[in-house]
């Protein structure tokens, strides 16, 4: 009898550890399932997973209906903001195309990088750095500008302000016309340290040729009448497109 009872027992134990797994089986396998709502996304994730584990996660994220901030997936295209400054992605129908678009926009506009990506850009910064940079080297004239303008405000910082204007006028367009070439221009660490070429006499601003004055700056006379006028335009165009803020 004792025995029977036993063998009974030992089968329900038996039945309801089946029945458990079986249970936790089916549970799991419903919850994998239902976890992938976005597959293409699952075939991104797998595409770049193995390149860089960080944007693998982020991808199967969105396979699972997980986006970053204000990102979302409406009828397979991706979207970005709100309803009044919302922008579309239209994706690449190939995986890993995609994938990489997915990871250029990501990084644009949600600033998000991994790892490796952080370790790529401080490489590329530090060889920039590294790379030589000349007064030669600086093709943008409006970088250039504000190179003068600060170079200015510098050394003549004790000088009147209508003086600093005169001179900063003078040594531009010097430089935009080739009066000032660029072995007259000492340039270290990323600023100027000198600019040769001038004479400052009585408020007055005179380019040096030869050690004869060739042009002067005095009240309003620069060059002559149509230098002055193509300057007034080149100042009028930074102003308007707010390239140096300060430009008299």
């Amino acid at each position: 009898m004792l025995f029977v009872t036993k063998m009974y027992k030992d089968i329900g134990v038996w039945l309801t550890n089946e029945l458990a797994t079986e249970c936790n089986t089916r549970k799991r396998k419903k919850i994998k399932d239902t976890k992938i709502i976005n597959p293409f996304f699952r075939s991104m994730s797998d595409s770049v997973k193995h390149g860089d584990v960080y944007w693998g996660n982020i991808l199967l994220s969105c396979a699972k209906g997980s986006f970053p901030r204000n990102f979302f997936l409406s009828n397979d295209i991706l979207m970005y903001g709100k309803t009044t400054k919302r922008k579309e992605f239209i994706l690449s129908s190939d995986s890993a195309r995609a994938a990489d678009q997915c990871i250029l926009i990501f990084k644009k506009y949600n600033q998000l990088y991994s790892e490796k990506d952080r370790k790529r850009n401080k490489m590329r910064e530090n060889v920039i750095s590294s790379m030589e940079y000349t007064w030669q080297s600086i093709r943008s004239k409006t970088k250039r500008f504000q190179l003068i303008y600060d170079y200015v405000m510098n050394k003549y910082r004790d000088d009147p302000r209508e003086l600093k204007y005169r001179i900063y006028d003078i040594l531009c367009l010097g430089i935009e016309y080739k009066s000032i070439n660029n072995t007259m221009i000492t340039f270290e660490n990323k600023k100027i340290m000198n600019i040769e070429g001038i004479m400052i006499e009585d408020g007055t601003v005179s380019l040096i040729r030869d050690t004869k004055p060739v042009s002067t700056y005095k009240k309003k006379t620069l060059f002559n009448k149509g230098y002055v006028v193509k300057w007034g335009k080149m100042k009028e165009k930074m102003r308007k497109n707010a390239f140096i803020t300060s430009v008299v």
